[in-house]
């Protein structure tokens, strides 16, 4: 047989018979002379006990009466510590000598918002407006009526356990959706900073490769415009024709539209050598001596010397014990 699980019900009510009543038939522990009548009735007449709200319920029910409503929230206090709750609270509105059931509801509902709350009365000047007022929400307080019908009882029970029941399990579902999106929400932020790292990694590694590529083509460039300038110079004095000057002029002029961008960078660098200083720079580079170069270039000896001072002091290079060779290959 399948195990119920038990649900607390409270009935504060200052008449014990109205204790029992509930007892009798929420299916708790019925008094002693109940159960002797139920007895004495299928003994005498054949009769079957009245089956109990728990026989039609998934749930069965631990009744808790109070006298009081003192003694009622004494009581929400003692389980609210122990972590159990009341699924419906049955009120009395009228007990004397003790604070009355709407004063006991507001205290119950300050301990626990969650708790169904009937209040249960034979007066018809309670004024449910002036309660709606005191005790929220709306739909967590009902009225029952005296005198008590049987039915009454066994519905309001059902529904209100069930409505709690089912009120738990979604504020427990809320909750691990709640962390479910938490977790989640983490784990995207995790992908979108790993994402991010990588898109930045590739950024740089084009932005590197960009401006090596940049770099190669600056110094092949340069070096077409060192090593071709001192044969076109030598080449244009070396007696040619109209129409062989023309043809190295247009080469000379082509290689000057090609290898001028890169000059302008160079230059925008710091690197700021003229032609000459060029040529004669990538002479030394490859170890030709004052003498040679102008031989090479069709210059003086003393104009490859101030060219060469030039060079120096554009490289900041104020000692003489400064090669200079060593120092333009490592520009490369």
């Amino acid at each position: 047989m399948k195990t119920k699980k038990v649900l607390n019900l409270l009935v504060v009510d200052d008449e014990k018979e109205i204790h029992d009543l509930f007892r009798d038939i929420l299916g708790g522990e019925s008094p002693p002379s109940l159960h002797r009548v139920d007895e004495l009735a299928m003994r005498l007449f054949n009769d079957k006990p009245k089956p109990s709200a728990s026989d039609y319920n998934d749930y069965s029910y631990h009744i808790h009466c109070c006298s009081q409503g003192d003694e009622a929230v004494a009581l929400f206090r003692e389980t609210s510590a122990r972590g159990e709750r009341f699924a419906v609270a049955f009120i009395d509105m009228r007990m004397p000598p003790g604070p009355d059931g709407l004063s006991t509801a507001e205290q119950i509902r300050e301990l626990d918002p969650e708790v169904n709350i009937v209040f249960v009365t034979a007066y018809t000047d309670v004024d449910p407006y002036e309660i709606s007022g005191r005790i929220r929400p709306a739909d967590k307080f009902l009225f029952l009526h005296k005198p008590l019908h049987h039915h009454e009882i066994v519905q309001l029970a059902r529904a209100l356990t069930a409505k709690w029941v089912a009120e738990r399990r979604l504020k427990e579902l809320n909750l691990n959706l709640e962390r479910e999106v938490a977790e989640r929400t983490a784990e995207i932020a995790d992908i979108n900073t790993a994402l991010k790292v990588l898109l930045k990694q590739r950024d740089d590694d084009m932005k590197r490769m960009d401006r090596l590529m940049e770099e190669t083509d600056e110094k092949l460039l340069f070096n077409v415009q060192v090593m071709t300038s001192p044969s076109i110079s030598s080449l244009k004095e070396s007696g040619l024709n109209k129409r062989q000057m023309e043809l190295v002029e247009i080469i000379e002029n082509n290689l000057e539209e090609i290898v001028s961008p890169t000059m302008k960078r160079m230059s925008q660098k710091g690197v700021n050598f003229t032609a000459s200083e060029l040529n004669i720079a990538n002479l030394i580079k490859q170890g030709k001596t004052t003498k040679e170069i102008a031989y090479i270039l069709n210059l003086g000896t003393r104009t490859v010397e101030f060219h060469r001072a030039n060079i120096r002091k554009k490289l900041e290079l104020t000692h003489e014990k400064e090669n200079l060779k060593s120092i333009l290959l490592s520009m490369n």
